[in-house]
């Protein structure tokens, strides 16, 4: 028996003695050559993460440069890696463009991912015909597998099918060393990439690893050594790599001036064929490089080096654009001319820098002085037209400097009119405000969608906006303007970055990308200090701006320029503020476009949709704003009305569903005030009922209820329970929709009229024939679209779909006032995702929920129909001149209770009175308010709460008797109408609290 563990024990202290061979992570092998292999056993998910004695530490990647991937920010980019430490790590210059093949060590941080795998994250977004399997092996070059993919990504249903601009998690394969690995000095693992034609020893060799420690760290032998290319072999390091090393086995980086040589060198076939597609990309880049040479600029934050001469070729290329330059402008002036028009370019007619405002036959005209190469200016002012751009006049050329004269622009920069400076004692106005912003993107979306070739002006900031006598925004200086074309149709890399101090976006400035997102961030930045008087520097120094977190209608007031004396309104400044903080994403995909091919002036005859999406059109929604600010209001409402004259949905139902479709409502509705049922879906008075008491009208009878002998002389309610604007399709149920509800009251009007023509003795039930040009017209409807919508399609198919919905609204509201109607008095809808119905079915993962509970994306998708109804309220306004329209912001009074229910009185802001099922929000859609039913094999009843007056949900769907009176209340004051009536109020309603 002795003899027997003596030798065990000596094999024991051999091992110990040689730590490094015991095993650390198993060799993938060629797990990678099927995406639907299950075998987890060769790491094809990962380097597991027991093996390591750390969750976290630093590691390194190697990765080859291959196009488009060839250039210190491209790669950086990729892997997610700051370019300044992988230009360090591999002593580069950080713009270096690299030469295909150019191996580069890469620094990351391992860490593990749910106590299973080692792994460093980035992300990549889906090209067309793109696979994981391709995405694995031939982007990320075997860093990452289709199966870890796939696992990464399987909560976003991209398991089988990938869309083109989907953004995925790609965990990159690394790992951390083991406990036997550490006790021997070893401090990091590199994830080396096996190319064609390797092997364990050649891979040690390079980084001065005994290939024993390899073979262990793989947990291969020297019996079983095999590799293969697009995998990964774990190099243990006791020290950072050296570049040097690498390098030495590489080609050198390609410099911008030479061209490169026609040297082979051993490839696989497909980088054979990139090559050479690079190759003529490069010779392209070279002459592209040497003819550029940047101009004078004020303070650019990065520049490149600066040629002291053009070359012979550049000065062949800027004379022949001089030539074509001049020959197309309209005028060409002597200098002679321009020292008239100066007097001799005296300080006393200088604007700044060295633009002078100059007199040149009766008008006012800026003109620049500019020295250097101005032949890229030439070009871009030579092929761009357009009115918020601004317009060059004339040139003159003179003793090796060019004078360009442009249109006058009164008012100076918009920076002077932002921060005082001009002199000027005025305050630009809420509406001037809007109005520069959507001038600035309009002039933006032109270099963008119209030039050609499609321009980014990469220095986009409020200096470089004029305004014209009438207030206008006028883009200028283009010098360091580009085209947003790279290679293939890609979006432009760049060494040479220029721009100002807090407008630069984040992948402009760290990886040279050049695209019209880098316009798009800077005028965030624009419209910010446009609307907070602040300047960008003073924005950003110090402070982490998170505009996201302050977005609620009581903070935005802490935002706006204190010099606007709260003179705007709350609601459309959180759009605003919204639509800045998309532009200030630092992910570029994130960002909203700044496109639209439709008239961007006031008078439209379709409304543009608003869209607050990742791919929002700011535009159109600057645009939405302005014509809500813009249109002449109407006339205060006067609450003069014989009659009223509802249409909606379940807020307003007083019993059209129940009487129409003989369904029925058990106790508890109805219970606070009528003590029974009542055909309302409350426990007692709706928002409609409120407002006709303030009037000292009656309840409003519903039109279906005839068996009760009804009234209708003040008025009738057409609304009904589930309805919607859209009419009925085979996928929806809507009885009575928004046009079938206008149907009923134009028959409700023939046959009132006919019957008084006929006999007086029915006076008293029904409205006079004037009544029904007189009276007040009620709208409470929108929400069962919206909310019907999200079972069924997506949050981009149903914002899609609101320009549908206004416009069957639209044609209501014309036929209406085609009937005598002039007097229009439209709710539009609530918070949605405040409800537990919504909460229930759509929050059950809590990222979806926002600070108070609510459903993101139905809030949001409320608020943006709300603002294109508002937008609808002023143009029909417009429309129909002889009309009061007067749109009521429901939301935010709705919003503002549950924000703050404690102070009104409420003490359970989300949660149900009526229902089954308890805290949190004591919501089942099995059982309706009242209702018994048989769950899980017991028979439960939803039954009401002990006192209403503490909750602001009813049934999980309505509000209670005690929300709706705090609403109608808030309706009351005027303050949440456009236009206001607070003056004309003639009553004041008794509050509960």
């Amino acid at each position: 028996m002795n003899n027997f563990i003596l030798p065990i024990a000596s094999i024991s202290i051999f091992i110990s003695c040689f730590p490094s061979i015991s095993g650390q992570q198993p060799y993938i092998r060629r797990a990678t050559t099927s995406c639907n292999t299950t075998d987890t056993s060769t790491t094809a998910l990962g380097y597991t993460c027991g093996n390591g004695l750390s969750q976290s530490c630093r590691a390194y990647l190697t990765f080859r440069a291959q196009p488009p991937f060839n250039s210190i920010p491209a790669v950086s980019n990729l892997l997610s890696i700051s370019p300044s430490r992988l230009a360090r790590l591999n002593s580069l210059p950080p713009n270096t463009t690299l030469e295909t093949n150019r191996m580069l060590l890469v620094p990351i941080q391992c860490s593990c991912s749910g106590d299973h795998y080692y792994q460093a994250n980035t992300s990549f977004q889906i090209e067309h015909n793109d696979t994981y399997f391709l995405i694995a092996n031939n982007t990320f070059q075997g860093l990452s597998t289709c199966q870890a993919l796939k696992a990464q990504n399987s909560n976003r249903n991209l398991t089988k099918n990938l869309y083109t601009g989907t953004r995925i998690t790609v965990p990159l394969r690394c790992a951390c060393p083991s406990k036997n690995q550490t006790s021997v000095g070893v401090r990091y693992l590199l994830t080396y990439l096996i190319t064609w034609k390797e092997s364990v020893s050649s891979i040690s060799a390079l980084f001065e690893v005994d290939t024993s420690s390899t073979l262990a760290a793989n947990e291969l032998s020297e019996q079983d050594f095999t590799i293969y290319p697009f995998t990964t072999l774990l190099i243990p390091l006791k020290n950072p790599p050296s570049s040097t090393r690498v390098s030495s086995v590489m080609p050198p980086p390609r410099s911008v001036n030479p061209p490169p040589t026609s040297g082979g060198s051993t490839k696989p076939w497909i980088y054979i064929v990139v090559g050479l597609v690079v190759a003529s990309v490069i010779v392209a880049a070279i002459v592209f490089f040497v003819n550029q040479k940047p101009k004078p600029k004020t303070q650019p934050l990065v520049t490149s080096e600066n040629s002291n001469s053009l070359s012979v070729e550049t000065r062949a290329v800027v004379d022949r654009e001089t030539h074509d330059f001049l020959e197309s402008i309209t005028k060409v002036y002597t200098i002679e001319e321009l020292k008239t028009a100066t007097q001799d370019f005296s300080p006393d007619f200088l604007i700044k820098g060295t633009v002078y405002r100059g007199r040149i036959n009766g008008d006012m005209a800026a003109i620049k002085k500019m020295s250097g190469d101005v032949s890229k200016e030439i070009k871009i002012l030579n092929k761009i037209n357009h009115f918020n751009l601004i317009r060059l006049s004339g040139a003159c050329f003179s003793q090796g400097y060019w004078y360009f004269v442009y249109e006058y622009a009164a008012n100076g920069s918009l920076r002077d009119w932002i921060h005082r400076s001009n002199g000027d004692s005025r305050i630009l106005s809420w509406k001037e405000r809007l109005r520069i912003a959507l001038d600035v993107a309009t002039g933006l979306n032109y270099l963008h969608n119209y030039a050609s070739p499609q321009l980014v002006h990469t220095d986009m900031n409020s200096s470089n906006v004029v305004l014209d006598h009438d207030l206008r925004a006028k883009i200028t200086n283009f010098g360091l303007a580009r085209s947003a074309e790279g290679q293939e149709g890609n979006f432009a890399l760049t060494k040479h970055v220029v721009g100002t101090k807090g407008f630069i976006a984040p992948e402009y400035l760290e990886m040279g990308l050049v695209s019209p997102m880098v316009d798009v961030y800077a005028f965030g930045v624009v419209m910010l200090e446009i609307f907070t008087g602040k300047e960008a520097s003073l924005l950003y120094e110090g402070v982490e701006l998170q505009l996201s977190e302050i977005l609620a209608e009581e903070n935005v007031g802490k935002l706006m320029d204190p010099l606007l004396e709260g003179n705007y309104p709350p609601h459309l400044a959180v759009l605003v503020m919204e639509l800045i903080d998309k532009c200030l994403k630092n992910d570029p995909s994130d960002r909203p476009i700044l496109e639209w091919k439709g008239d961007v002036t006031l008078v439209h005859q379709e409304l543009p949709p608003f869209n607050m999406a990742s791919t929002a059109c700011t535009i159109q929604n600057l645009t939405l704003l302005l014509m809500i600010t813009f249109f002449s209001a109407a006339t205060a409402i006067d609450f003069n009305f014989p009659a009223v004259f509802n249409f909606g949905d379940s807020n307003s139902d007083t019993g059209n569903l129940v009487a129409g479709m003989a369904e029925r409502l058990d106790p508890p509705h109805g219970q606070t005030y009528f003590q029974k049922p009542s055909g309302r879906f409350c426990d007692g008075r709706l928002i409609v009922d409120f407002l006709m008491d303030a009037m000292d009208m009656p309840f409003l009878n519903a039109y279906l209820e005839a068996i009760a002998a009804p009234i209708f002389r003040k008025g009738c309610n057409f609304a009904a329970a589930g309805s919607t604007t859209l009419p009925a399709t085979a996928s929806s149920v809507s009885p009575f929709s928004f046009g079938i509800q206008v149907a009923q009251f134009l028959r409700f009007k023939a046959k009132a009229v006919d019957i008084q023509a006929k006999s007086r003795k029915y006076d008293k039930y029904l409205p006079a024939q004037d009544f029904f040009q007189k009276a007040l017209y009620m709208f409470d409807i929108g929400q069962n679209d919206l909310a019907g919508a999200f079972y069924s399609r997506t949050f981009d198919q149903i914002l899609a779909s609101i320009p549908t919905i206004l416009s069957e609204f639209e044609d209501g509201i014309g036929k209406l006032y085609n009937e005598g109607a002039r007097n229009f008095w439209i709710h539009n809808t609530g918070p949605l995702g405040c409800l537990p119905q919504n909460i229930v079915k759509f929050g059950g993962d809590a990222s979806k929920l926002d600070e108070l509970g609510c459903v993101s994306t139905h809030n949001q998708a409320s608020r943006l129909l709300n603002l294109q109804l508002h937008a609808l309220c002023k143009k029909l306004q417009g429309q129909y001149q002889d009309a009061n329209l007067t749109y009521v912001d429901i939301f935010t009074i709705k919003f503002n209770l549950i924000a703050n229910y404690s102070r009104y009185g409420f003490e359970q802001p989300l949660m149900a009175c009526c229902g089954y099922g308890g805290p949190p929000l004591n919501y089942d859609g099995r059982i309706p308010c009242g209702q018994t039913k048989v769950v899980n094999n017991s028979s439960v009843t939803a039954k009401g709460c002990n006192d209403t007056t503490e909750y602001i949900n009813w049934d999980g769907i309505h509000y209670t008797e005690a929300a709706n009176q705090y609403v109608a209340s808030q309706i009351l004051t005027g303050k949440y109408s456009d236009p206001p009536f607070a003056d004309k109020m003639p009553f004041i309603l008794k509050l509960k609290f």
